[in-house]
């Protein structure tokens, strides 16, 4: 079976071209995606990190949802992980909620190949709508603005702001 008896939406998500333009949306074909995901292991190298549980993977700018779904049916389909821990250690933001809200639904019926859990918690905690350069990725929360930043050191020098 290929990505296409999963997920055939590839590329098929439109808005109209004034988003598109001010947005610089560019739907990824499977694929490159497939090209782009070989730099970082193939699936002919069990030791690659597409077959390790525990390392996550970021689409930053993950529009339809592509490059998650690709990345989903490498650890899931092609290097056999479980669907669950796979899909937790998956993660995009995206800047437009329209298109985010179109990849979410797209990877709750790509993982419905795989489980019927429901996976609503994970997939609203890992996708979220953000511009990436305001999300602060290691602690999976918005970032902080400088006066927030700038209060929390006052504080914590026991000063009342």
């Amino acid at each position: 079976m290929t990505i296409y008896d999963y997920d055939n939406d590839f590329s098929h998500y439109e808005t109209d071209q004034e988003t598109q333009k001010s947005l610089g949306q560019v739907w990824t074909p499977f694929h490159i995606i497939e090209q782009m995901m070989d730099k970082a292991g193939t699936v002919e190298d069990k030791n690659s990190v597409w077959y390790d549980e525990t390392k996550t993977n970021l689409d930053p700018t993950m529009g339809a949802g592509n490059i998650v779904i690709a990345m989903l049916y490498r650890r899931i389909v092609q290097c056999g992980q479980d669907p669950v821990v796979a899909l937790s250690n998956v993660y995009g933001v995206e800047l437009d909620s329209k298109t985010l809200n179109y990849a979410k639904e797209r990877i709750k019926r790509f993982m419905a190949h795989f489980t019927d859990k429901d996976l609503t918690e994970i997939i609203n905690h890992n996708f979220v709508c953000s511009d990436i350069f305001k999300w602060d990725i290691e602690n999976w929360k918005p970032k902080k603005s400088e006066v927030e930043e700038q209060t929390d050191v006052w504080r914590s020098l026991g000063v009342e702001v």
